[in-house]
């Protein structure tokens, strides 16, 4: 799901590169302003939420547990 998740926040323009299988890393500049971190929150909770949203329309039985 890592790629999804990189993809659903590059669609919502937070860009972000997949570190390991399961971890998305964020690089922000030194000099990021507390708006701008704020903003950033708030499309990794709406995307998060989204691809939540699309795991009740596929069966689980087909993921395997490490990936959920």
């Amino acid at each position: 799901y890592t790629l999804k998740h990189v993809k659903k926040l590059m669609d919502n323009h937070l860009l972000t590169i997949r570190a390991a299988e399961n971890v998305i890393r964020i690089l922000p500049p030194l000099n990021v302003k507390k708006n701008e971190i704020d903003i950033s929150l708030k499309i990794i909770d709406k995307s998060v939420q989204n691809l939540n949203r699309m795991k009740h329309f596929i069966n689980l039985k087909d993921i395997p547990s490490k990936d959920l």
